[in-house]
């Protein structure tokens, strides 16, 4: 199995990328671990309480959520599991310790891809990717909109609706 790292901004397209993924690792099964990178703070007190941080997951969306179920029931022979991480740091060092925590093989280079900020901490992924030492894997932009991957909208209002319906029984 392998573990890939894609950086991303939390928005349902960077999962359009995974199913090109997949082809270049086909037959392998593969884990995604989708990270968006944020620059440390210098004050104490915020480092302090970095560990138990989870404020920044109120940037992830209901839809990025839902949209990541979809893509792993679509791919489910292939695709093991996604994860959704941030890392914190300003060094390559720093991400180098991240990628062997994680056990990351590869890590997906977005090319073309506009990465949104989620917070003034945020940073972009491109300059510490390309010195992070792993295997980097490059899927283009303009190949998508050649062969554009959509997420089907109805399967996210059925679930939707699905959801409203065991809220009302419980």
């Amino acid at each position: 199995m392998k573990t890939v790292l894609i950086p991303t901004d939390y928005r349902t397209e960077s999962l359009q990328y995974i199913p090109q993924l997949l082809s270049k690792f086909y037959p392998e099964k593969v884990e995604v671990v989708m990270v968006h990178m944020m620059s440390v703070t210098d004050c104490v007190r915020e480092l302090l309480m970095l560990t138990r941080r989870s404020a920044e997951y109120k940037h992830i969306s209901d839809d990025f959520y839902k949209a990541c179920i979809i893509c792993k029931n679509e791919h489910q022979d292939q695709l093991s599991n996604i994860r959704l991480e941030f890392f914190y740091g300003n060094t390559t060092v720093a991400f180098k310790n991240f990628i062997e925590l994680h056990n990351i093989d590869a890590v997906l280079q977005l090319s073309g891809y506009k990465y949104q900020m989620l917070n003034k901490s945020s940073i972009n992924p491109v300059e510490m990717i390309g010195r992070c030492g792993k295997k980097i894997a490059t899927i283009d932009s303009i190949d998508l909109e050649k062969k554009p991957i959509v997420l089907k909208q109805e399967v996210i209002r059925e679930t939707e609706q699905e959801t409203m319906l065991a809220e009302q029984y419980v």
